[in-house]
């Protein structure tokens, strides 16, 4: 298939929304597919809208939301690559919960979480509820000794860090500077995010 089929595999997973077996094989297809660099914003847009709709579809799906939330994580390089974010965080936050004894959909969750918070061109931020960081706090809490959950765990309270509101939110939070210690221990701080600037930014009252 080439990179102007996928209008053709975005409209299938829309006319058969209800097919587990569609929805997923058009998941692997755009991630297959889709290489953002070398497409137009809007294609790669409805592939990702294409992919959000597949996963509210079958939240409970391991297969749909692991598949689902690895494509979000390549494709949705910032914020301004996805149409109704706010409703599309909810979304990948509901996965966590659902499947929050799944190392792998944590990670993929956390991951895509981490771009679309942001954007990259002009640095805002998406504000963080406390709801929204217990689901952080929890997938750091159980997956303790999964790396990669908490790295793109410790990547994400990072982003959300450059806004001041967040910061206010994060710094209510008894829980964090803990786990954030415990990953510094048990990898020995060997992470894609400085953690010790990281904890220099929280504030104070989590120290």
């Amino acid at each position: 298939i080439e990179l102007g089929g996928i209008p053709t595999i975005t409209k299938a997973m829309r006319n058969f929304i209800a097919s587990k077996q569609m929805q997923e094989k058009g998941i692997i297809a755009l991630w297959t597919l889709t290489v953002p660099s070398l497409l137009e914003r809007a294609v790669t847009s409805r592939a990702i809208e294409a992919i959000a709709d597949a996963i509210a579809a079958h939240t409970t799906s391991v297969k749909i939301c692991e598949h689902g939330l690895g494509a979000f994580s390549t494709l949705a390089t910032s914020k301004s690559m996805v149409n109704d974010v706010e409703n599309v965080i909810d979304l990948l936050f509901s996965c966590m919960w659902v499947h929050s004894d799944n190392a792998n959909i944590q990670q993929g969750a956390l991951a895509a979480l981490s771009k679309i918070s942001i954007d990259q061109p002009s640095n805002q931020v998406l504000k963080i509820t406390p709801a929204d960081l217990d689901v952080v706090i929890n997938s750091m809490r159980s997956h303790i000794l999964v790396r990669g959950v908490q790295e793109n765990a410790l990547i994400l309270i990072r982003s959300y860090i450059f806004s001041p509101a967040n910061v206010n939110v994060i710094g209510q939070n008894p829980y964090l500077l803990g786990l954030i210690k415990t990953a510094m221990s048990n990898f020995q701080g060997s992470f894609r995010v400085d953690v010790q600037d990281l904890l220099h930014l929280l504030p104070s009252d989590n120290q």
